[in-house]
């Protein structure tokens, strides 16, 4: 990358989210930089019925991941064994026999569960009322959106687009530790009309990240540089 991020060989480097653009100033502050973010077929992610007020249950969590490592599922079975009232769901490809057989040895068995593969993901952003992204790095996090437009409130580390989707009402932007997560999770599951109201504030600004106006970005900024040349 060093070699190739130059001005004599790039022009200008283009982020995917403000979080990427800020590293690429923090590591390459001489290169011209540009912000196109990527977009969800935002017509997909519908919810099919009006979200309404929890009354009775376990906060629900989900997390979508193919790296259980990178994104914390660790950390969030942990935090779970201090929380209580509080279940978990978790999509995507990994090792599930050895995290079965920790949230078992955790106490968990009936509080977690390990889907693999899910094809079609909206089923579960609806039935969930928080999506959780514990991870050491996201450029962009398209799952944070999807999950976002169903509904889902956002409590995510300062990853990727997770910091515009939570905003000042849309959720918590937490430190990686168990301490911290605890205390988000604690809040949305006493107060759950608060935690609608959060679920709605990132929903609303899921919108913005349509993959129309993510086409409509980039032809803009390609007529810009064209203009330039």
């Amino acid at each position: 990358e060093r070699r190739q991020y130059r001005r004599n060989k790039v022009r200008e480097l283009l982020a995917v989210s403000p979080h990427l653009e800020r590293e690429l100033a923090e590591f390459y502050p001489l290169m011209d930089r540009a912000i196109v973010a990527n977009g969800v077929n935002a017509e997909k992610f519908v919810p099919r019925t009006t979200r309404t007020v929890r009354v009775a249950g376990p906060l629900r969590l989900v997390m979508v991941t193919g790296d259980f490592a990178l994104k914390g599922v660790d950390l969030v079975l942990q935090t779970l064994v201090h929380v209580e009232d509080v279940s978990l769901e978790v999509a995507g490809r990994g090792p599930l026999a050895h995290y079965n057989a920790k949230a078992h040895e955790l106490g968990l068995a009936d509080r977690v569960k390990f889907l693999g593969h899910v094809e079609d993901l909206r089923d579960l952003y609806a039935s969930s009322d928080v999506v959780v992204c514990v991870s050491h790095y996201e450029s962009f996090g398209l799952f944070l959106v999807e999950a976002a437009l169903m509904g889902c409130v956002v409590v995510a580390t300062d990853v990727g687009i997770a910091s515009e989707l939570i905003g000042r009402d849309g959720g918590y932007l937490v430190e990686r530790s168990e301490a911290a997560l605890a205390l988000a999770l604690r809040e949305l599951r006493d107060d759950p009309k608060n935690s609608l109201r959060m679920g709605l504030a990132a929903q609303q600004r899921a919108r913005e990240y349509s993959t129309q106006l993510m086409l409509s970005q980039y032809r803009d900024h390609y007529i810009q540089i064209a203009e330039r040349s």
